[in-house]
């Protein structure tokens, strides 16, 4: 698939949002990653995400299996270091951490490296939609469409209440192999907001549906997005060029300034009647 500059990229390095579009709704994705496990790898794996990772945040490769463990740095032992994921920033995640990414970690009391990839995609999904269609949606919105469950010791998002998007694709089963350390300004400016968990909760605490008394005007503006806006594969395509048949941004201004049209409505309820029970 060609760059944005018009050369080409290899498969493992074409972000997940990049491939295909609407016409493959039902299909499961795979990202077909390398595996990073020496340095050569690692500088290989990080340099078409460079734009992701400012200088002020500092990366670098983890031992295996330590994912859980506490990190310290011997040069500076008050640094706050996580652990990530590869994996993640082929969903498009970039450093530094949001105000949304980090309310939901604290919210969920789940270390970053500890959440599958679908929390990630549906944080961005989320954070996308509002600042699409300027919805100004909180934490508050997010948990109201989403519940927290366990898959083993990691945390993952199911759908509560009403269903916000398409469901989030699976990814590579292997996500969570690789490790990396993440240490500077990963969260930004911190301020005096509270600090992201860096080590892992107890599996037995993670499942959980918050009730953080969401503003329901805005829910109802989120839910009154047509369907092919609310696409998980376009919203997570900052610049909505792929193939597919997605919609373009000219039509979420149209859709913004003037509102549904017949189409949109009549594509509304063919997804509902084609919805199974």
């Amino acid at each position: 698939m060609p760059s944005r500059d018009g050369s080409k990229a290899s498969s493992s390095q074409v972000p997940l949002y990049l491939w295909g579009g609407f016409e493959v709704y039902k299909k499961r994705f795979v990202a077909n990653l390398r595996r990073i496990t020496n340095e050569d790898q690692f500088q290989r794996w990080r340099a078409p995400y460079a734009s992701a990772i400012p200088e002020d945040v500092h990366i670098k490769l983890a031992k295996p299996l330590t994912d859980n463990m506490p990190c310290v740095d011997a040069n500076d032992p008050n640094a706050r270091i996580i652990t990530f994921r590869p994996f993640y920033f082929s969903l498009g995640f970039k450093f530094p951490l949001s105000k949304l990414f980090k309310e939901v970690f604290c919210t969920m009391g789940c270390a970053p490296s500890q959440c599958t990839p679908n929390v990630y995609r549906a944080i961005m999904c989320f954070e996308n939609l509002s600042r699409f269609f300027t919805l100004e949606l909180t934490v508050r919105e997010f948990f109201y469409f989403f519940e927290v469950r366990c898959l083993k010791e990691y945390a993952q998002l199911r759908t509560c209440n009403v269903k916000l998007f398409d469901s989030l694709s699976q990814g590579d089963q292997v996500w969570h192999a690789d490790v990396l350390e993440v240490s500077g300004r990963r969260e930004g400016d911190v301020g005096d907001g509270p600090l992201v968990p860096i080590t892992y909760c107890n599996s037995d605490d993670i499942s959980k549906k918050l009730e953080l008394e969401p503003d329901m005007a805005k829910v109802r503006r989120a839910l009154n997005i047509p369907q092919k806006f609310r696409e998980w594969r376009w919203l997570l395509n900052e610049y909505r060029e792929e193939d597919g048949a997605l919609p373009p941004a000219e039509d979420v201004e149209r859709w913004k300034q003037n509102g549904p049209d017949p189409d949109d409505l009549s594509a509304e309820q063919e997804a509902c009647s084609a919805e199974p029970p």
